[in-house]
């Protein structure tokens, strides 16, 4: 299943009263059209790291490291 395919799903809240525990990795997903064609953004907190997917076909093309 490609990153279009899925629905919008908004963070969770960093504490849940009840119900499981939050996912181990932040993650904020957003689609919009731009241009006319559905683009999904995708921004995934780790403790050193931010890992940000822009894509407008579902994949990942290149992976930078900086």
């Amino acid at each position: 299943m490609s990153l279009l395919e899925e629905s919008f799903e908004p963070p969770l809240p960093a504490t849940a009263p009840s119900g499981p525990p939050p996912p181990p990795v932040s993650t904020y997903k957003l689609r919009r059209a731009v241009g006319g064609v559905e683009t999904e953004l995708v921004v995934q907190t780790f403790d050193d790291r931010v890992l940000v997917i822009v894509t407008q076909n579902g994949k990942v093309g290149c992976l930078v490291r900086t």
